[in-house]
């Protein structure tokens, strides 16, 4: 269900990468010379490009890193991995582009590589979109946490009515919005409904994390798609209607087949 699309192809996105690259290089290959013919000459140790932080080489250094970091985090985003994968694929990615050690933990950017970053993620879509149904259905699933009391939610099965616990965040004008921390959930919500109602293109190509973050964003006090509708209240609280029980049956299935039980 899941379908992870391309707007570059891979060979386009290396042969880039290459040629910034190798400019880079031949641009600090002329800063050594510069160097090296300065110091000779005044017999002065002066570096031209030295800001304190690095030498020549390595400042060279640190902006190939920073080029192959930057290059396969827009890489990825390109791939719309964000949209499709799980929480717990999403976060595994995220400690590989931004952790402490994403400069190491990627691979030098190739045709192939970027091949095989796609195949990794399009060949195992079926066993992601079974994680993402799984962590919807907790998220959905009310009362796994000790202050989510609420009558309208019951912990054995996912209702029509759903109430969300602290979602919403003020932004500095005070108004209303999907909480940085909840985005990913929400978006997995939005995802798994459209992918079970054949959806998967409508989800990909509108929305910039999700058509239902940026619906709720825009109308964050009351709204309504065809999927859900909402209320957003002042302490973060999001009531959300489910509108296609149908999906949620699909979702249960998908659970069974899987072999997947909610905690």
């Amino acid at each position: 269900m899941n379908k992870l699309t391309m707007k570059k192809t891979p060979g386009e996105l290396a042969r880039c990468y290459e040629q910034v690259s190798n400019k880079i290089d031949q641009a600090y290959r002329l800063l050594l010379e510069a160097k090296e013919l300065y110091n000779t000459t005044y017999d002065d140790n002066f570096d031209p490009v030295d800001d304190s932080r690095h030498d020549t080489q390595g400042s060279w250094d640190a902006v190939k890193r920073k080029l192959k970091k930057y290059s396969w985090r827009r890489i990825i985003n390109l791939m719309q991995v964000q949209k499709l994968a799980s929480t717990k694929r999403w976060d595994e990615i995220q400690d590989k582009l931004y952790g402490r050690e994403s400069d190491d933990s990627m691979p030098e950017i190739s045709e192939q590589e970027i091949i095989t970053m796609y195949q990794s993620y399009t060949q195992n879509a079926g066993a992601i979109f079974a994680e993402a149904v799984k962590e919807t259905w907790d998220y959905l699933r009310p009362g796994k946490t000790r202050w989510d009391h609420y009558k309208t939610n019951d912990p054995d099965r996912i209702g029509e009515k759903v109430i969300l616990v602290h979602v919403l965040e003020h932004k500095f004008n005070g108004r209303l919005q999907v909480n940085y921390y909840h985005q990913q959930d929400v978006s997995n919500v939005d995802k798994v409904f459209h992918a079970l109602d054949g959806n998967t293109e409508e989800f990909l190509q509108n929305g910039y994390k999700s058509i239902l973050v940026d619906a709720i964003n825009e109308s964050p006090a009351k709204g309504e798609n065809k999927y859900f509708s909402w209320n957003g209240y002042k302490n973060g609280n999001l009531h959300l209607t489910i509108k296609r029980m149908d999906l949620v049956s699909s979702m249960a299935r998908i659970l069974r087949e899987n072999t997947l039980k909610a905690n």
